[in-house]
């Protein structure tokens, strides 16, 4: 299984906490403005796996938003996490692989008569 290849140190992810501070600065901080710089660090994390990311819709919550926790992947989505250097690096290798899991199940489905 391939791995991904992303430290707390990588331009992509030091863009992302910088972008995400600036807006934090500014008092806009939730999911709206979060989610455009989280993609554009999954697109990069996506490249190395020759993947195309699918962008979601984004959603106009205000305020912080609510830690989550998926209910089947056991992932905790918490993008208010901004003191974790490790957190995001964390989300992104769970989000890794589950796809790759999922993708290795489809595979092994019989096909469709």
């Amino acid at each position: 299984m391939p791995y991904l290849k992303l430290k707390p140190n990588h331009e992509a992810v030091r863009t992302f906490y910088k972008e995400i501070s600036q807006k934090q600065q500014l008092s806009f901080i939730h999911e709206g403005t979060v989610a455009p710089h989280f993609a554009n660090l999954l697109r990069y994390c996506a490249r190395q796996f020759k993947w195309n990311l699918i962008e979601q819709y984004p959603l106009a919550r205000k305020g912080r938003y609510p830690l989550k926790t998926d209910r089947r992947s056991g992932i905790v989505n918490d993008p208010n996490s901004l003191d974790d250097p490790q957190y995001i690096v964390r989300l992104i290798g769970q989000v890794i692989i589950v796809s790759l899991e999922t993708v290795e199940i489809v595979n092994d489905l019989s096909p469709l008569n």
